[in-house]
């Protein structure tokens, strides 16, 4: 599949969101148990590929290089190399990044609990009609579509009822933490195309008063009580605005030391002074609830003006992924097309695309808002973070970021067991993971599409609930991420290995006998593989055992003349195929306590992967799960809803409408709520 087709630019938008995130340090208390944002291409963490594919507009952030920093170095809709200020924010504050709200709909609940985000590349604040009844950008071209800051509040309000109650909306907005832009530069950016600079320099009052009353709403109707407001940046020093205006300014136009346009970033500082002096009267209205000033516009000057003290090169204006022109950018060439040429370290940029910043980038401007709302937080949060006694937690994020991260520790999302207060044990720092579908958090799509081979995973309804993965939501691997403040060192998961061998010699050989026979090469694998990693230095090891395959829909499609018999009368399942996975399970379990014996240095746990699915297999109610326990959520005709010719998204495919009511997702593969149970069992024996 193209990384340019629209269901691409929808899934992909949350890959490898719940394996990512930090808290504060040790001895902070997180106070925020959501985040709500809306903004523009500063704050989108995905929306607009969404968007824009419901109308036909193309994209181009769904494209490399983009993403190439971070998120497994695919492009999520974020308009930069990696994460954007607001998942930097998430992160230190102990939250998961925030989710696209247009990711699913908005009668959505559960996947919305820690928050949401409306914000969408090129959003305005004022609406769309606005700017066409006046001709912008020029001509006839129009906004394609509007996600003016209204409308994105008028999202935000469809949400709210699938939430919770009334009185629990307040009460959860009240430990909210709401983030309102940064919004401007579109309006301002837009107008400059056609209108003069003291002609947009009238459109300021009115941004403003968008932006105030929008606060008003939230805190009045909502019950806001923490707000950041951002203000705009030194747009002066855009590499799209000095492209713009090459052949209308003269040298005296430019600030000698920085080369930025001086009465553009006036423009800037002028709505920065009307919308801080607006958020006084704000608070002075609302004096209970924390209305916070981020600075973007100072931040950003900081690294112009001294780009050697943050890591940039000399060239500061200069774009990192852009076309053939001043500053390598061109406004014909987007970052992504062919003509385009990225710079080989982003790190090393503070722009990336134009406007846009690299993460190295928008990681100094986070550090200051972040000290902005910790020291506004009035005894709620601890007053700052001390990054240099911290930093050395950054170990699980890229080399060449370490330096600059605080304290990085993925986000204490709850898993239903065991309690996330319980003592903490051991404390991993990284995650290395091998297996198939059942841990692939997206390398599937990657390697298939580098040979031209579809990947239906690719396509709706896959990653309903949470995000992109062989099943409707998260993976086992993502619930054990999500706690891994228990974690020290490294955790290698070696596993789950076997099953696919399995599966695939019954698509040959019908007997089991003979496929039984492959179960001691497959576990000589296994034990080799994890020797090697013993010898590499890994001291903690995870080795799932394979699950009950007679249980599996795909298994009773290949073996459709299993007479009565050959069927377990309390489960439905193939007995034969089930006593192949106990025998698998059993020498992996014998090799492993000979491998304990040999490396006594090393921490080597079994993660059974059998017997919880049996156990939700034996009493489906007991999990909430449907009665016909066996039937598939995403499949198509034929026997448990499965059929091997018609895959979960091709247009023949019926979907459950409640995922969480089903064990398995398309076939062999389970739904999150079935993976979650399971993840609580390998938690429980890797804190043991």
């Amino acid at each position: 599949m193209s990384w340019r087709s629209p269901c691409a630019a929808a899934i992909l938008a949350l890959l490898h969101l719940a394996s990512l995130g930090s808290a504060v340090s040790a001895g902070s208390s997180q106070r925020y148990d959501s985040i709500f944002s809306f903004g523009d291409s500063f704050a989108d963490t995905g929306n607009k590929p969404i968007a824009f594919a419901m109308h036909s507009v193309p994209v181009t952030v769904m494209r490399p290089p983009y993403g190439e920093t971070f998120f497994g170095g695919r492009p999520t809709g974020r308009t930069t190399d990696g994460r954007v200020i607001l998942d930097l924010l998430a992160q230190d504050l102990g939250l998961p990044l925030v989710p696209p709200s247009l990711l699913v709909p908005h009668n959505g609940s559960s996947f919305f609990r820690h928050g949401a985000n409306f914000a969408v590349a090129g959003a305005t604040t004022l609406a769309a009609e606005f700017y066409h009844a006046r001709g912008i950008p020029s001509g006839t071209s129009k906004l394609p579509i509007n996600t003016s800051l209204n409308v994105q509040l008028e999202w935000f309000e469809t949400l709210v009822p699938s939430l919770a109650t009334s009185q629990d909306c307040k009460e959860l907005f009240g430990r909210s933490l709401f983030f309102l832009g940064e919004f401007g530069v579109n309006d301002y950016h837009l107008s400059l195309k056609k209108l003069s600079v003291p002609e947009v320099r009238s459109l300021i009052p009115h941004v403003i008063e968008t932006i105030s009353m929008a606060i008003q709403r939230l805190i009045v109707k909502h019950g806001a009580t923490s707000l950041v407001v951002p203000g705009v940046i030194p747009s002066g020093c855009s590499p799209p605005i000095l492209t713009l205006f090459a052949d209308r300014a003269s040298p005296d136009d430019y600030d000698s030391r920085t080369g930025c346009l001086k009465q553009i970033n006036q423009l800037g500082k002028r709505h920065n002074s009307l919308l801080k002096a607006a958020l006084h009267d704000l608070r002075v209205r609302h004096p209970d609830v924390r209305i916070i000033y981020a600075d973007f516009f100072g931040p950003i000057m900081e690294m112009i003006e001294s780009p050697r003290k943050f890591g940039f090169r000399q060239d500061v204006l200069t774009v990192c992924c852009g076309g053939p022109g001043r500053y390598n950018y061109n406004d014909s060439v987007a970052c992504g097309d062919p003509d385009a040429t990225p710079c080989t370290n982003p790190s090393g940029s503070l722009y990336w695309d134009g406007v846009h910043l690299t993460e190295a980038g928008y990681r100094h401007v986070a550090d200051g808002w972040l000290r902005s709302i910790l020291s506004s937080d009035r005894g709620r949060l601890p007053a700052c973070i001390d990054h240099e006694k911290t930093k050395h937690d950054a170990s699980s994020w890229p080399e060449q970021d370490a330096d600059r991260v605080g304290n990085l520790r993925p986000p204490p999302l709850p898993v239903s067991s065991p309690s996330s207060s319980s003592a903490v044990h051991r404390r991993y720092h990284s995650i290395f993971s091998f297996g198939d579908s059942f841990a692939d958090t997206g390398n599937n799509p990657a390697v298939f599409a580098w040979y031209s081979v579809f990947d239906h995973v690719m396509r709706r309804p896959y990653g309903e609930t949470f995000f992109g993965r062989n099943s409707d939501g998260r993976l086992i691997l993502d619930f054990i991420v999500e706690c891994n403040e228990f974690f020290r060192g490294s955790l290698f998961f070696v596993g789950e290995f076997g099953v696919n061998d399995y599966h695939f010699a019954f698509e040959r050989i019908k007997s089991v006998r003979e496929v039984r026979s492959y179960v001691p090469r497959v576990v000589r694998e296994i034990s080799i593989a994890i020797e090697r990693l013993i010898e590499l230095g890994a001291t903690t090891l995870v080795v799932p055992g394979v699950i009950p395959s007679g249980c599996s829909p795909p298994v009773f499609a290949m073996f459709p003349d299993a007479g009565p018999e050959e069927h377990d009368p309390c489960t439905g399942c193939l007995k034969a195929h089930n006593e192949l996975g106990r025998h698998h399970n059993a020498l992996l379990q014998a090799s492993l306590k000979t491998l304990r014996a040999k490396h006594r240095q090393a921490r080597i746990i079994y993660a059974d992967f059998f017997s919880p699915v049996m156990e939700m297999v034996e009493s489906p109610r007991k999990f909430g799960f449907r009665e016909d326990v066996l039937t598939v959520c995403c499949g198509g005709p034929g026997r448990n809803n499965f059929n091997a010719t018609v895959l979960c998204g091709d247009p023949a495919t019926t979907t459950c409408s409640d995922p969480s009511a089903s064990l398995y997702w398309d076939g062999v593969h389970f739904t999150e709520a079935a993976n979650r149970y399971i993840a609580a069992g390998w938690l429980s024996s890797i804190r043991a």
